[in-house]
């Protein structure tokens, strides 16, 4: 198994086998990043964060209604200490040690790029661009496991983080 970037990492690189949150955003770690080197292929986030500081119109691949469930970086960090402090349950089903970590809420592309642009401070100027291939359209987490298992619950909105 080799190391490959991972989605959230700004092009750097982690061993497959630690890939399990979806989504996680630092606002200020992604600016970072992005003045620090450009990564070859960046995330959405990245992607309209560095359209928004270029002053750019923000790319939208498709008509938009593609979700995600971003989740903050702090809120992250509570469930994995939580995980890591607990007992954790006996070894049988690939899954019994796993929990989802996410919102449980989906937010557009669109949403996401106006949500952006307002942070930011600007009127949100979208320009659409062909569906990328592959694509998924819906990728949103049930945390309810996370809920139940580890007292666990996100502490923080998109809104809020972005706000942050």
């Amino acid at each position: 198994m080799g190391l490959q970037p991972f989605y959230g990492t700004g092009g750097r690189c982690i061993p497959r086998s630690h890939r399990r949150h979806l989504n996680w955003e630092s606002p200020k770690e992604v600016f970072e990043l992005l003045h620090e080197r450009p990564p070859l292929r960046l995330d959405l986030l990245a992607e309209l964060l560095r359209e928004l500081l270029e002053e750019r119109a923000l790319t939208i691949f498709g008509d938009g209604t593609q979700t995600r469930d971003y989740v903050y970086v702090a809120d992250v960090a509570d469930a994995t200490f939580r995980a890591a402090t607990r007992a954790l349950p006996a070894a049988g089903k690939l899954d019994v040690r796993a929990y989802n970590v996410g919102t449980g809420v989906g937010t557009s592309v669109t949403r996401l790029a106006e949500l952006l642009s307002r942070a930011a401070g600007r009127e949100p100027i979208l320009e659409h661009a062909p569906r990328r291939p592959g694509e998924q359209q819906d990728s949103v987490v049930n945390v309810s496991k996370a809920a139940r298992e580890l007292d666990w619950r996100p502490a923080v909105s998109l809104e809020a983080g972005l706000a942050r």
